[in-house]
């Protein structure tokens, strides 16, 4: 490993330590697996590791169908932009 690899396997394991959840995957897959069952095997040099992305979520308002191209990152402020025929709505990224 070199000094960078060396850097980001340790910002993965620090990762682990404060409670994130870490994904591994074998090199050449492209299927992200969890460590949570049995926590990480550390195996750098044939294994890629990252911290479980975080689903994106944003607002948008609704209105008979239409779906404003705004987003906004709070309910609130999604209802203060519109009138009260839209409805502020929560879209949630799937990650898989």
């Amino acid at each position: 490993m070199n000094i960078e690899e060396t850097k980001k396997a340790i910002e993965i394991m620090q990762a682990y330590v404060d409670g994130k959840e870490i994904e591994y995957r074998y090199r050449g897959s492209t299927d992200w697996l969890s460590c949570a069952a049995i926590g990480p095997v550390w195996g750098f040099n044939k294994t890629d590791y990252r911290v479980k992305p975080e689903p994106l979520e944003v607002w948008h308002a609704v209105s008979d169908g239409f779906i404003s191209t705004c987003k906004y990152d709070t309910r609130d402020a999604c209802r203060d932009a519109f009138p009260d025929d839209w409805t502020p709505t929560l879209f949630r990224e799937v990650i898989e």
